[in-house]
Formats: C-alpha cells, sequence, structure tokens
C-alpha cells in the first residue's frame, strides 16, 4: 500500500476514531509489549540469528504476527523441496507447533550431536508429532566433517511433547532437513539436506511482511526489520531497492509518530475489546452445559456432556454415551467451541468430529481399515442422504478430525445469547434429527464391529430428546 494512500485512508477516518475512543474508553489497562528483540537474542551472530528465527517463527511468542511468518518459512520449504514436499502450511492453523533449539540427536548408539532447531507439528491430541523439520544453520564457518550426515541418519531426539522428552523419528509421518548457510557457501553434504540461502528467507519474510505491514505491532515489526537487516548484512545485500524499501517503511513509521496518540489509544481500545471477548468466551465455557441441561433429557435420551479444558474450549463435547468405548480411548462426539476466536468472527461452529489420532484409532484390521476409515467410508456412503438432510452442512471425509460441520452466524447485537440459541438449533438440527442420527448409529456400530472384530460395551441409544 502506496504511503499517500495510507495518510488519505488515516485523515478521513480519524475523525470517526476519536470520537469512537473518546466514547468507548472509560479505564485504562496495560497490556503486555512484544518483547525487544534484543532481550531474546545472545551470544555470536550464528546463536543470535538461531534464537532470533526460534522466536519469530514460534506462533506463541508475543510478537503479534502469529503463524504468519512461519507459513512464510514453510511454503519457502514447499517451493524448494517441491518433488518430496506435501504443503505443511495449509494445516498450521489447526495443528500444535513446538520449536526448540540444541536438540541432541542420537545414532543407534552414540551421541551424533546438537542440531541447532527444530520445528515439530501435529494434533495437539497425538502422542507424538506428526512432522518435524531439523534446521541446521551457519554464518561463517562452514559445515563440520559429516555434520549433516550424521544428522541425517540420526534415530531419535531430544524433543520436549506433552510431557516426553524423546523421541525416534520413525515415530514421524513426515520428517524434513534443512541447512541454511550464506548464499556463496555450499550446500550441506547429505543429499537428505535442503540447502537455503540466508538471502531466501529475507525474500520469503519479506514479501510476506509486505503484505500487510499495518496488521502487526509497529514494535514487533521494527524488531523483525532490525533482524532482516542482519541477514541482508551476511548477504551483502544492501543495494538501491533495499534503501528505497527503507525510505517507504521510515515514511510509514513517521506516520505513525505522527499519530501516536491516536493509534495507541485504538490499540488499547481493541485490548479492551479482546479482554471483553476472552470475559464473554469464559462465560459460555462454563455455562453451556447447564443451558443445555435445562432444555434436554440428557439422562433419558442417554446422553451426556463434557466441559473442555481451559486450555482445550474448542472441543467441548456432547454425544451419546455408548460412543465412548474402550474405556474412553476412543469417542466419537459432537463438539462446538466456546473461544474468543469465534465469538470475534460472530460465529458458532458445530462439527461431528472422529477420535483424536491415538493407536486405537489408527489401528488396521485384516482388510487394512481403522476405526476412523471406516467411520469415514460409511459416511461417504451415504454422503447423498446426509446432503439432503443437513442444509448448509460441509462432509469432510478425512482421518484429521471433524467430518462433519456447519456454521451458524451469531446476532452481534447479543453474542452470548445468540450462542446458546445457535447451539440449541444445532442439537436440534444433529443431535435431535432421526433421519441424521439413524445413519450415524448405524455407521458407529458397523465401523467399531468390522474394526475390532467384536460388539460395542452398552447399549445404543435415541435422539437427544427435549425435556
Amino acid at each position: 500500500m502506496e504511503t499517500e494512500r495510507d495518510v488519505m485512508e488515516l485523515e478521513d477516518s480519524k475523525e470517526a476514531l476519536e470520537s469512537f475512543i473518546e466514547s468507548y474508553m472509560k479505564l485504562e489497562k496495560k497490556f503486555e509489549r512484544p518483547k525487544n528483540i534484543f532481550s531474546i537474542i545472545k551470544g555470536p551472530k550464528e546463536a543470535k540469528f538461531q534464537y532470533a528465527l526460534e522466536y519469530f517463527l514460534d506462533p506463541k511468542q508475543p510478537h503479534g504476527f502469529k503463524d504468519t511468518i512461519l507459513k512464510a518459512f514453510l511454503e519457502l520449504i514447499s517451493e524448494k523441496e517441491s518433488e518430496h514436499y506435501r504443503e505443511l502450511s495449509s494445516r498450521i492453523k489447526s495443528h500444535h507447533v513446538e520449536l526448540q533449539t540444541e536438540v541432541g540427536v542420537y545414532g543407534d548408539e552414540d551421541d551424533e550431536g546438537r542440531i541447532d532447531l527444530i520445528i515439530a507439528g501435529g494434533p495437539s491430541s497425538c502422542d507424538v508429532p506428526e512432522w518435524a523439520i531439523f534446521i541446521e544453520l551457519k554464518v561463517g564457518a562452514s559445515e563440520g566433517e559429516e555434520q549433516t550426515r550424521r544428522y541425517a541418519i540420526a534415530g531419535s531426539w531430544n524433543f520436549k511433547w506433552f510431557g516426553k522428552d524423546t523421541f525416534n523419528v520413525k515415530d514421524l509421518d513426515e520428517c524434513h532437513y534443512i541447512y541454511i548457510r550464506k548464499e556463496n557457501e555450499s550446500q550441506a553434504r547429505s543429499k537428505d539436506f535442503v540447502s537455503l540461502s540466508w538471502r531466501d528467507l529475507v525474500n520469503a519474510f519479506k514479501n510476506k511482511l509486505d503484505r500487510g505491514m499495518f496488521d502487526y505491532p509497529h514494535r514487533s515489526v521494527i524488531q523483525f526489520l532490525d533482524f532482516l537487516r542482519s541477514l541482508k548484512d551476511v548477504e551483502n545485500m544492501g543495494d538501491e531497492k533495499e534503501k528505497r524499501d527503507l525510505e517507504l517503511v521510515n515514511e510509514r513509521l513517521n506516520l505513525y509518530f505522527e499519530q501516536k496518540e491516536l493509534i495507541e489509544k485504538f490499540e488499547e481500545a481493541n485490548r479492551q475489546f479482546q479482554q471483553d471477548f476472552n470475559e464473554l468466551a469464559d462465560q459460555l465455557h462454563s455455562r453451556w452445559e447447564d443451558r443445555l441441561q435445562d432444555i434436554y433429557d440428557f439422562t433419558r435420551s442417554g446422553w451426556t456432556t463434557r466441559q473442555a479444558s481451559q486450555r482445550f474450549r474448542e472441543y467441548d463435547k456432547l454425544y451419546p454415551k455408548y460412543w465412548s468405548q474402550r474405556e474412553g480411548d476412543l469417542e466419537v462426539f459432537f463438539v462446538h467451541s466456546t473461544t474468543t476466536d469465534s465469538l470475534r468472527k460472530s460465529e458458532l461452529h458445530f462439527r461431528l468430529r472422529l477420535p483424536p489420532q491415538r493407536k486405537v484409532h489408527r489401528m488396521k484390521n485384516d482388510n487394512d481399515k481403522s476405526f476412523n476409515d471406516l467411520f469415514c467410508k460409511g459416511l461417504n456412503d451415504k454422503k447423498s442422504e446426509l446432503i439432503e438432510i443437513l442444509e448448509k452442512t460441509k462432509l469432510e471425509f478425512t482421518s484429521a478430525g471433524a467430518v462433519l460441520s456447519k456454521t451458524y452466524d451469531l446476532n452481534q447485537n447479543n453474542l452470548y445469547n445468540s450462542y446458546i440459541r445457535n447451539l440449541e438449533k444445532a442439537c436440534d438440527e444433529f443431535c435431535s434429527n432421526e433421519k441424521l442420527m439413524d445413519i450415524l448409529f448405524d455407521i458407529f456400530e458397523n465401523s467399531y464391529e468390522e474394526a475390532f472384530g467384536e460388539t460395542f460395551e452398552g447399549e445404543s441409544v435415541g435422539v437427544l430428546e427435549k425435556k
């Protein structure tokens, strides 16, 4: 976006913003600012790049970029490794991601060394990550003797993932090895490593950042630009284009300083909004079960509810009790999300989910089919009937989670009551729908018996009935 347009848009909206802020802001609240770049990196240049990458690539850090930088990195890998790579960036939104530096890797017997950075991810319900990216960084020094080759044959590594700290490479569905060095330096000695340059990272990150300069906290933008300048210095990228880009950045930041007080008030108001959404989400999370219990007879219907933990509030559940088998290790359930993100979008997402991806659900039977495979096949066989029954409902026959889903628009004037009313509507359309539930009951029972060669425990039930 050109600077002149930025100025015009801000000037046009200034009067409206001032009026809005004065009417809304009643008290001041402090909020956490992104960390100063010098507080998160330390040591020699290679170590600084290592810690800076870990910080900016991690969506959980308070820089405000969320998963933008990580997606740019994964898209770069995808471009370089296109023949052997199944794109990860599209799965980041639904996956849990962990990063760790200086990770010990091990061969059959001996310590193979410490690799600079590992990124791993997958569904949070998994015992181990589904995928991992092993990254070795070089700034000045060249590769040590057989270094990447030793890393490529390592069979296990120390990595923290939900209480576990040691994993085997063979447990991963996908494994990628990346070697980052100066563009004029030699590539990795191991053919398993894809070689990137710091110049590649600069171009990928800058292209992503240029698309939304004003979408991120200004302090984080300054920090990240400092980081990119350091990378450019390594690659001797100080050309005229960089000077022009820097001038444009300075003009944009001057625009910020000219309107600093107004913009910071607006940012503060937005933080207050965020707190309001959080408080409303907390109320919904703590009360939705009681509200449904007032409407539906769960005991007589043979159904149950389960409030998720604060950490996983996108998995508030309700389901027929007999859909929980094998001491709770296998569950099919309906789920909704009492999250801040749902409320900000004014949407309620109601979904039927398959069991989390643990071994019992992925265990193959004699026909090389798991419970999840069979359940998806059953849904696919009934696809035409399901589409006829469920208007505006998506059918997604994947092993990743949701297989039936529908989005309900919330009334922004009364989000809390609108959420409850739409949750009741979703229960009526799904859980109390005799045609739908008869199909789902048959699919569940047939899938269970074929997958495990035994009859499920407990008695099948009917639809969720109102009191």
